[in-house]
């Protein structure tokens, strides 16, 4: 293990700039590393890698590479595969599933895709290992139905607090467990056998299999954590499921995962050590890349898109994100409906997504374009008599709008955002349109990432910036966080019709009338505009010509365990 000091992160962002002059060729050093060694720079420090506590986005990296759910997803196509379940069942009413864990000695029902069905590009082509195999924890206690039962009731467990419990809210009880109603060995989960599991929902739910994939319902060492407590996710004492285990952990600093050798397919995994650095300074994130300190990083700094973009080993592609801004409902002046569509309307979005670059596209909406959705394009809304467009982009009207709401007083607001690279320059774009299209002022005010969370989902804040990226591709990903039930609320804002009309829309089996009605709810909500959408994401990387195996998808969901360093690359 060869750490990378404070001090050379500290001391790499002034050379960042003076690194883009050329702007062919590949950008930095590329010999491959003399071991099996991934670096890969993050943008902030990891709260917590208990998979149902964990909500941001750096920690998903980390997490997906310790734990596993009952499936995973395809690293291009996003598509739902073998985790640690190899095979499933439904009932003819979509309303019972049963699914065949690793090491299930006669397994039915519909065989998930599994590494033997991926290009050699992932596969290396060695195939998968045989249904049968016992997947096992990374201390070599088998992983059973047991531990999803355990892991699932703890994760909708009020005491667990977790944010994304609302995800499992389609399995019957779920709900009613969060809220305290039910206890949590009443959740619809059980367990058959040692590796059958069986699952009852309270609604058709078409996305289930790649829902059961997202980080919430990865299965949890009971032994572990009922021994270690609270430091359960310390190195020493975490135990993990997944392709990596944690070896150590420098707090605020990195964190160093190596191979699991007990994991069910530990052959296909090639990397020996992946190790995550956080920076979130975005010059020196880019200087530790060129002097070939780091293999793989994310960039947002506009300035040097256009030298970077022109290099062989820049990567951009679409995102199913949308960053926006939370409008706090309850705080004057914005519990004024009036003035959120100012806001709105006032906010040049396509200049914003331009300034971003790389295929950033404005937002109108929430939901990020999916197949065979809708989404609006204008929302006309009836203000004293007047139609007014509020999705369009309109600073006179915007100016009267804020006139009927506040009269004369100039506005002055606090826009919270956290320190990451990406989340400084957006506000000053807010700040200038602002100021120049409706005369308001917006104090800037930024937090640590973790202190930002809290501030979020405590909704301690006037406007924030935000982002939401979907862990599956369905518009429900994005809806769901507004309803009353919802654990994950970035707003105080909540609407007992928008409850129903979302209730109403997931129990409808047709696709066509279920996506109709999810963009009926979405115009609900734009309509009570509690979030100013801005623009939809990609993600950008930076990527060394040796890394192979590094999928693409929407969700940006990677599966280290089929990267690999190509040590006979060579420059072209």
């Amino acid at each position: 293990m060869t750490p990378i000091s404070r001090r050379r992160v500290l001391t790499a962002a002034p050379l960042a700039l003076a690194a883009c002059r050329q702007a062919q060729g590949y950008f930095g050093r590329t010999e491959p590393p003399e071991s099996d060694r991934l670096v890969y720079l993050i943008g902030a420090e990891p709260a917590t890698l208990d998979p149902a506590k964990s909500t941001d986005l750096w920690e998903l990296y980390i997490v997906h590479a310790l734990f596993e759910g009952l499936t995973t997803i395809h690293p291009v196509t996003g598509e739902p595969m073998a985790g640690l379940a190899t095979h499933y069942q439904v009932s003819a009413d979509g309303l019972r599933y049963t699914f065949f864990l690793r090491g299930h000695p006669a397994a039915v029902g519909v065989r998930l895709p599994n590494t033997s069905d991926l290009s050699p590009e992932f596969s290396r082509g060695r195939p998968a290992p045989p249904d049968n195999r016992v997947g096992r924890w990374s201390d070599g206690v088998a992983i059973t139905a047991d531990d999803f039962v355990y892991s699932w009731r703890r994760a909708v467990a009020p005491e667990t607090a977790a944010n994304y419990a609302f995800q499992l809210f389609c399995i019957q009880c779920a709900q009613d467990v969060t809220a305290g109603k039910r206890r949590p060995d009443e959740l619809a989960v059980r367990a058959r056998d040692a590796f059958r599991l069986e699952v009852d929902l309270r609604e058709p739910t078409p996305f289930f299999l790649q829902l059961v994939s997202n980080r919430v319902f990865c299965a949890v060492p009971r032994h572990a954590i009922e021994a270690g407590e609270t430091d359960w996710t310390e190195p020493g004492r975490l135990v993990s499921s997944g392709a990596f285990q944690l070896q150590h952990r420098r707090g605020g600093e990195e964190i160093i995962l190596t191979r699991n050798p007990h994991y069910y397919e530990a052959g296909t995994v090639s990397l020996g050590e992946l190790a995550f650095l956080s920076v979130t300074d975005g010059a020196a994130n880019v200087n530790l890349y060129k002097t070939g300190d780091a293999a793989l990083i994310q960039t947002y700094i506009p300035s040097l898109m256009p030298f970077l973009r022109r290099k062989k080993d820049f990567r951009a592609y679409p995102s199913f994100g949308t960053v926006f801004q939370a409008l706090n409902s309850n705080r004057s002046p914005l519990n004024d409906v009036r003035v959120r569509y100012a806001l709105n309307m006032g906010t040049d979005k396509r200049a914003i997504a331009e300034f971003m670059g790389v295929g950033r596209k404005p937002a109108l909406g929430l939901v990020p374009p999916v197949s065979g959705y809708v989404a609006p394009k204008n929302l006309p809304v009836d203000i004293d008599g007047v139609d007014c467009d509020v999705l369009a982009f309109n600073p006179r009207a915007a100016r009267e709008l804020l006139v009927k709401a506040v009269g004369s007083r100039r506005l002055r607001l606090e826009f919270l955002n956290p320190n990451l690279p990406e989340a400084k320059l957006v506000p000053q774009l807010f700040q200038q349109q602002w100021r120049e299209n409706l005369g308001i002022e917006l104090i800037l005010v930024t937090q640590e990432v973790q202190t930002w969370i809290q501030s979020i989902y405590s909704h301690d804040y006037s406007v924030a910036g935000a982002a939401d990226y979907g862990g599956h591709l369905d518009p429900i990903w994005f809806l769901d966080s507004f309803t009353s039930q919802s654990t994950a609320n970035t707003t105080p804002w909540t609407d007992p019709r928008y409850d129903e009309m979302l209730t109403a829309a997931r129990s409808t089996v047709n696709p066509g009338d279920r996506l109709r009605k999810l963009a009926a709810c979405e115009r609900h909500l734009l309509r009570a505009m509690p979030v100013l959408p801005t623009y939809g994401d990609v993600w950008v990387y930076l990527r060394k010509p040796f890394v192979r195996g590094f999928g693409m998808n929407p969700m940006d969901r990677q599966q280290f365990k089929y990267t690999w360093i190509d040590r006979n690359w060579r420059t072209a």
